[in-house]
């Protein structure tokens, strides 16, 4: 059963069912859609061809009227295995754009190490889709943060060890 939240509501993200959040952000009514999804034997072809079924999955849940454009769609697929093929990874790290207003942004999560595989952000002067998206990059952070913090709870553990091979610093208040 999937959960949606809107603006007023306080993010919690089911890590089992996929998951729809509406906000304005900075100007732009952005829908980020979350799947938890089973990613064993991912290919790159499985991982492309499920962008339009994402994105159909995100307008058919998005409950405000805004046309593509001034509403923006995060399809964040968090595919969750043992273990990912190094193509799919290095795919991951990399920015690949889709379509106008439409932003896929994959995730790996591996269930043996408790640990992510995500976009990598570069050098803007080597990245020429470093600035892509950008004005959105803290509220898409936590977004996937949260979202990242649910599944590692499903599978026993607090939160992610380490993000891109980088063990995550734990913050106690």
């Amino acid at each position: 059963m999937p959960t949606v939240h809107s603006a007023k509501s306080q993010l919690c993200i089911d890590a089992e069912h996929p998951t729809f959040v509406e906000r304005w952000v900075v100007g732009t009514y952005l829908v980020a859609a979350i799947f938890p999804t089973n990613g064993r034997g991912l290919t790159l072809e499985h991982l492309e061809s499920q962008i339009p079924i994402f994105y159909a999955a995100a307008r058919s849940h998005k409950q405000a009227i805004w046309p593509r454009g001034i509403c923006g769609y995060y399809l964040i697929p968090i595919y969750i295995a043992e273990s990912f093929d190094a193509s799919v990874i290095e795919w991951v790290h990399s920015y690949h754009p889709y379509r106008w207003a439409i932003w896929h942004v994959p995730v790996l999560y591996t269930t043996t190490r408790n640990s992510v595989e995500k976009r990598a952000y570069r050098d803007p002067r080597s990245d020429k889709y470093h600035w892509h998206g950008s004005a959105f990059r803290p509220y898409l952070e936590h977004v996937i943060g949260t979202a990242l913090y649910a599944v590692s709870r499903r599978f026993g553990y607090d939160s992610p060890e380490r993000v891109n091979g980088v063990a995550v610093q734990k913050v106690t208040t």
